[in-house]
């Protein structure tokens, strides 16, 4: 790509640097690439390397630009510089000046976070634990009676409601990233499963899954009153609208 137009790209790319700061913040550490690193005999707490950055700043800018054709690593190498200069988000880790970088796509370099992380992420998403993050895909993603060729599937959300979910709560910052942590919520816990094929993994798409729990109540058969309690039970939230609960009339 010609400078001129790298140029143009990247000044489209940085039009709201505080919203794309904090969904990369989010892809860091979700990832797990913040974390303490040696280099010689000095360990770097909580530190990530150039090259990891890059590549979660072109995930992170494709997810919120995608109208743009063309995201490279140069781009995203330019955006990040930005972020560091204009939001001081973050600085070389390493304290000796001649040792001192801006931000650089290898794996020679350290970074770490310059400020605190900003007030709408210190709730850290990062931070939840798994089965929190299952609670909030239980809470609102949306289940009800599925129809597919005529033939019903009760109590269901599809792949794409579920990833949607991820995204909307800013659980994670791209779509690849909720397939990877959903697919770890069935492996960790077994919490739902495809309707047509159990061992089927996880997709983002028109896919049925069924919570296990809804399986074991509709095999037991549960009035509303106690179907509504274990729900509220479970996502820990008795509050929880009627939108987001199943009726249940039909399996009285």
């Amino acid at each position: 790509m010609p400078k001129s137009s790298t140029t143009d790209l990247v000044s489209r790319l940085v039009d709201d640097l505080e919203s794309l700061a904090m969904d990369f913040q989010v892809a860091m550490h979700e990832r797990g690439l913040v974390k303490d690193r040696k280099f010689g005999l000095i360990t770097y707490p909580d530190a990530f390397v150039g090259r990891d950055a890059v590549g979660v700043l072109v995930d992170v800018l494709y997810e919120m630009h995608e109208e743009e054709e063309d995201i490279s690593r140069q781009s995203a190498l330019m955006v990040g510089r930005a972020m560091a200069e204009h939001l001081e988000l973050f600085e070389s880790a390493f304290r000796l000046k001649a040792m001192d970088h801006e931000l650089s796509d290898d794996k020679y370099h350290y970074y770490h976070w310059k400020n605190n992380v900003p007030s709408d992420v210190a709730q850290t998403t990062w931070e939840m634990s798994l089965m929190d993050k299952v609670k909030v895909l239980k809470k609102y993603v949306r289940i009800q009676d599925r129809y597919y060729r005529l033939k019903m599937y009760p109590r269901c959300f599809t792949g794409t409601e579920a990833v949607d979910v991820l995204m909307k709560q800013r659980i994670v910052v791209s779509r690849r990233d909720a397939v990877k942590l959903i697919r770890k919520m069935k492996r960790e816990y077994g919490c739902f499963f495809n309707v047509t094929d159990k061992n089927q993994p996880f997709e983002d798409g028109f896919y049925f899954y069924r919570f296990k729990y809804d399986e074991d109540l509709m095999q037991k058969g549960v009035n509303k009153a106690a179907f509504d309690a274990v729900m509220d039970a479970l996502t820990g939230n008795e509050g929880m609208t009627t939108e987001f609960r199943l009726t249940s009339e039909s399996f009285h």
